[in-house]
């Protein structure tokens, strides 16, 4: 199947296709639309657990999906009761399929079971926060929450917290607060806490009993830090517009994520006009080389197995997504390379 018909077949823009099928074989693809025909509008999406899931802040709502592209539940509405959201910003699947979300304004994470509220776990301890992970070990749930935070007269970028919302532990003491915020993070295995700072390109990886493990950069020619040059600066001149930030072209960490194989990271290429590029920056797991990058604005949405989960916005016509798997052409030890959606004998069909 050429490029040109999978591009008739899923109304997706050619330049879109042409830069996943340069990186990747696309193994499938599915639509995602809301519910009865609805908009589907989404501020956080991820794909865990066999499934997809959206949380759309403006109607204070958490939308699953099968593969298939077929809803499996929706809850929540607005409002300050049990099951109800003021600002739910990011959900995650545990082991057990239970969904936990986010709810930045309530300072909650509240617990649902097949769409059913179960518990909330109160974040009062800790600051705003901004993200969330979790942590499972012998048969619980604990929260790794990046919010930064004066803990016990310091301040701390993340907090891992028990079932109760307690403190166990806080990660990356800072002495000036301004630079305790801008962190992204997501958990390496089971027991690491991968932490990068959006303007210097700089991670570190602490154990969950909070030793800093090792620090380390990824190394790339489109990935340029100026946090140098912005450190010269007062906090309230940062605030102000008045250092390089503002005006010079730098490098922004969006996101991090981890698989047993890749450490993929999001970046925005920002120039003195505020265009923004962005681009992936796929590194080997263990050694933090940088095996390709991918210039896309496509949303990744996470991984099964080994492969790529990246969806595509439709927002002038009913606003959906298309969803597509994606198997790696880099970093492969070999594969057959027939029976993928754009090569000459697929096997499979997009799905409508």
């Amino acid at each position: 199947m050429t490029c040109l018909v999978l591009c008739f077949l899923l109304n997706v823009d050619p330049e879109v296709l042409n830069v996943l099928e340069k990186h990747f074989f696309i193994e499938s693809a599915v639509e995602i639309r809301g519910n009865e025909g609805d908009p589907l509008v989404s501020n956080y999406f991820t794909y865990d657990n066999n499934q997809i899931l959206f949380v759309d802040q403006f109607d204070k709502a958490v939308s699953v999906y099968g593969e298939s592209g077929r809803m499996l539940t929706r809850f929540g509405k607005q409002g300050e009761g049990p099951g109800e959201f003021l600002n739910p910003i990011m959900a995650r699947f545990d082991s057990e399929g239970r969904i936990h979300v986010l709810d930045s304004m309530r300072g909650l994470i509240q617990v649902f079971e097949d769409g059913e509220y179960q518990k909330a776990i109160s974040l009062s301890r800790i600051g705003t926060p901004e993200s969330f992970f979790l942590v499972e070990k012998r048969g619980s749930v604990e929260y790794v929450v990046i919010a930064p935070f004066t803990f016990k007269g310091q301040m701390f970028t993340a907090f891992l917290l028990s079932e109760k919302g307690e403190v166990i532990q806080a990660f990356d003491r800072h002495e000036m607060v301004y630079a305790a915020y801008g962190w992204q993070g997501n958990i390496r295995g089971d027991n690491e806490l991968l932490l990068g700072y959006t303007y210097d390109n700089s991670f570190q990886v602490f154990n969950l009993d909070g030793k800093l493990v090792k620090n380390f950069r990824i190394r790339h020619p489109k990935i340029q830090s100026i946090w140098k040059d912005v450190k010269e600066y007062s906090e309230a001149e940062i605030i102000r517009g008045r250092s390089p930030l503002s005006k010079e072209p730098y490098t922004a960490l969006f996101e991090i994520l981890t698989t047993d194989r890749f450490l993929v990271t999001s970046w925005t290429r920002m120039n003195s006009e505020s265009v923004s590029h962005h681009f992936y920056a796929v590194s080997d797991h263990k050694t933090g080389e940088v095996i390709q990058d991918i210039e896309t604005d496509l949303p990744l949405f996470g991984f099964k197995d080994h492969q790529f989960i990246f969806g595509y916005y439709h927002k002038e016509e009913n606003e959906y997504f298309t969803i597509f798997f994606c198997t790696p052409k880099f970093g492969l030890d070999g594969g057959k390379e027939s029976g993928r959606l754009g090569s000459n004998e697929p096997n499979r069909s997009p799905a409508k």
